[in-house]
């Protein structure tokens, strides 16, 4: 196995353990880490050292190796096998590693999502977006870690314009994606959020009503054998169980 391969693998490990533990943190996305970069690169240059990247992850809450910083700096060099501890890291490479595509799932729970807000338009009233997002049913805010006003403060951070489109909202969730490494912790956060459902259920409601009227009534007929109707319905499920 070539160096390359072996860095790009230890590379892809590197970017697993920080997704994790921004989830562990409970991280609203990339926000405060690219924040963290832009302060020690006041200079613009687009790259930092070792020791201010690995400062900036610490800042947001976050560690490597010292062996992991060095896979991160062999991951952008042009030749992994000569790699100095001086070697800077470009910030916006490294962001795009952050930033992993919404998988098949991912996409098409947000489209879900802007589909039930939008009704087939490309661009919303953003003040109307926000009044219809179910802050207080955000898992943070039920598991009392988070209140829902924090949980509204920050959604709305993320749409500062009037109007929102089909692009913002898919960036937005995009970048909020990063910090779940899950895909089902991803998906009931909108379903929660945007009261909708991944998949709607596929239940026959009036077939459903017909069976339970059809075994309230059995029941009702065996009740002269001197049984309870509880233990008859429990012979019932029994039977066809």
């Amino acid at each position: 196995m070539s160096t390359r391969t072996q860095v790009n693998a230890a590379m892809a490990k590197i970017v697993e353990s920080i997704r994790l533990q921004m989830f562990a943190k409970a991280m609203d996305g990339l926000g405060s880490l690219n924040q963290a970069f832009q302060q020690v690169d006041w200079a613009g240059s687009g790259v930092c050292s070792r020791l201010d990247f690995n400062d900036c992850l610490n800042f947001v809450g976050m560690f490597l190796t010292e062996q992991n910083i060095t896979t991160v700096q062999k991951f952008f060099a042009s030749n992994p096998n000569d790699v100095k501890s001086t070697a800077t890291i470009p910030i916006a490479g490294f962001m795009e590693q952050l930033y992993v595509p919404l998988n098949n799932r991912r996409a098409a729970i947000v489209a879900k999502a802007w589909s039930s807000l939008s009704s087939g338009e490309d661009s919303i009233s953003t003040e109307g977006m926000c009044s219809s997002y179910n802050a207080s049913n955000h898992i943070y805010v039920r598991q009392g870690s988070q209140s829902a006003e924090d949980i509204m403060t920050k959604f709305k951070s993320g749409f500062l314009e009037q109007s929102t489109t089909s692009d913002d909202f898919l960036s937005y969730y995009t970048d909020i994606s990063a910090s779940i490494p899950r895909d089902s912790f991803f998906v009931s956060l909108l379903e929660d959020t945007w009261s909708i459902k991944e998949e709607e259920s596929s239940v026959d409601k009036e077939r459903m009503m017909f069976l339970a009227t059809l075994l309230k009534e059995k029941v009702r007929q065996k009740e002269k054998d001197g049984k309870a109707g509880a233990v008859l319905l429990k012979y019932a499920f029994d039977f066809f169980d």
